[in-house]
């Protein structure tokens, strides 16, 4: 099959061919949108990959399986007052079973609650 022809960044001045022909700008002049942003900050805290923390993840969604929303299959464990404005990281009263949609809800909530812009 074909392959097809390498683009030039969209950069100003940038010679650089790219590798993915999907792209606009290549690597050094991508700038990620805030959902990359917020998801890269997720994965990049050591929390979320510890032991204790995906210990007791697990054993909560095996205890709280359905959202406290809505009341759809869980798949997330959200803390009700965010870790970072003080709330406890591995307190089960902090907890709540929530699925993505909520999820999803309640964090743009939390982003207008703080005087941040929503996420499109």
């Amino acid at each position: 099959m074909p392959r097809l022809a390498k683009k030039p960044c969209a950069w100003p001045g940038c010679s650089r061919l790219l590798l993915y022909t999907d792209r606009r700008y290549c690597s050094k002049h991508h700038q990620p949108s805030p959902q990359e942003e917020a998801r890269r900050e997720k994965r990049a805290d050591p929390f979320y990959k510890r032991a204790p923390w995906l210990r007791l993840r697990l054993l909560f969604l095996r205890a709280n399986p359905w959202c406290r929303e809505c009341g759809r299959p869980a798949t997330v464990v959200d803390h009700i007052k965010p870790i970072k404005d003080g709330g406890e990281p591995l307190d089960e009263r902090n907890l709540q079973s929530l699925c993505p949609s909520c999820h999803s809800k309640k964090s743009a909530q939390e982003c207008n609650r703080f005087g941040k812009e929503p996420q499109r």
